[in-house]
C-alpha cells in the first residue's frame, strides 16, 4: 500500500484539525408519534480535515505523489493521524469536493499552508479495557 510521503516531518496544525463522524443512521419523522429512526449502515468512512505547513520543494513532491502514487486521489494510502489521545497509523486517501485536492495559501517565503479533506477508512477505537474502565467510572 501506498504511504504518505511525509511520515514524520509534518503533523497537522492543532487549531485547523476537525474530525466529521458519519451518519449511520436515517431518521423519518411522522406526524403523530415518534420518529422511526433505523440504521442504514455499520460503517462509513470518517472525514478529518486538517492543515500542515511544508516548503515549496515539498509541496511539489505532494503534488506528484498525488497525481502518480494515489492516481489522483483514487486510492487509499497509509499515514499517522492524531486518534484520541496518539497518532496512529490508518488507511486514508484525499477527498475531492469538486474544489481541488488542496486548499493553499503562501505564508513566508518558501512555505505553504496545505488544507487537506481526508476520508478515514477504518478509525481504530479504544481497547475493551480502556472502554470498560472509563464506563465504570462514569457509572459511580
Amino acid at each position: 500500500m501506498v504511504r504518505w510521503p511525509f511520515q514524520d516531518r509534518f503533523k497537522p496544525l492543532f487549531d485547523s484539525w476537525q474530525l466529521q463522524m458519519p451518519s449511520l443512521t436515517r431518521r423519518t419523522e411522522f406526524e403523530d408519534g415518534e420518529d422511526r429512526v433505523r440504521r442504514t449502515a455499520h460503517a462509513r468512512p470518517i472525514r478529518q480535515s486538517l492543515e500542515i505547513d511544508i516548503r515549496r520543494r515539498d509541496f511539489a513532491v505532494l503534488r506528484r505523489w498525488y497525481h502518480e502514487d494515489i492516481d489522483g486521489g483514487r486510492l487509499w494510502f497509509t499515514m499517522p493521524v492524531l486518534v484520541d489521545e496518539a497518532y496512529t497509523e490508518v488507511e486514508a486517501r484525499i477527498v475531492d469536493d469538486g474544489s481541488g485536492p488542496f486548499r493553499l495559501t503562501l505564508f513566508g517565503d518558501h512555505e505553504y499552508r496545505v488544507a487537506l479533506d481526508l476520508e478515514i477508512r477504518a478509525m481504530p477505537r479504544v481497547d475493551d479495557g480502556t472502554y470498560y474502565t472509563r464506563q465504570a467510572r462514569h457509572d459511580r
